[in-house]
């Protein structure tokens, strides 16, 4: 999404309206409702008011990113960006960086805590990083998935999830 305001979409020379943007959510989500999406987003763009990031975090509430890889704006030497003017003030640009990520945590962590109970296929990828009585594997939604047992590379489980992670889930076999 880069950023929910249309105005600032505009001057990050983004060739897509807000409207635009959500109304292909809209419709990606009536053909596959279970899809999970991501983002990027740069806050504190300049000339970013504090209207134009309160859009970006109502697009976010309304399209509610499974994550997103988010940045304050920072100067980068020989982009047109570090001649606009209304530079966003750092320590405002951070501000608003922690508000953001705060919040997508929290939505994140609502979509995984609702996939609690659920049986999902996982595609296993293979041992555990963190513990040698586990697998890792990855659900329909390319989330990390961990299961007891160790199973090859390559083998689909049926899993009862059971155990919300901060960005993974636990699972026994079904």
């Amino acid at each position: 999404m880069q950023s929910g305001s249309t105005s600032i979409l505009q001057a990050m020379r983004r060739d897509y309206t807000r409207e635009e943007y959500l109304a292909i959510i809209h419709r990606l989500r009536e053909v596959a409702p279970q899809v999970a999406l991501t983002t990027d987003v740069i806050v504190g763009f300049p000339g970013e008011t504090e209207a134009d990031f309160l859009d970006t975090m109502s697009l976010m509430e309304e399209v509610r990113y499974q994550g997103a890889f988010s940045f304050a704006f920072s100067e980068r030497t020989g982009t047109k960006a570090v001649e606009f003017p209304d530079p966003v003030p750092v320590p405002e640009r951070f501000e608003r960086l922690r508000i953001l990520q705060a919040r997508q945590d929290e939505i994140t962590q609502e979509w995984l805590q609702s996939m609690v109970g659920e049986r999902q296929t996982v595609l296993v990828e293979g041992p555990s990083k963190t513990d040698p009585t586990r697998s890792t594997g990855r659900n329909g939604q390319n989330r990390p998935v961990h299961v007891d047992g160790i199973y090859a590379p390559g083998t689909l489980l049926e899993v009862d999830v059971v155990e919300a992670y901060k960005h993974s889930l636990l699972a026994r076999l079904a």
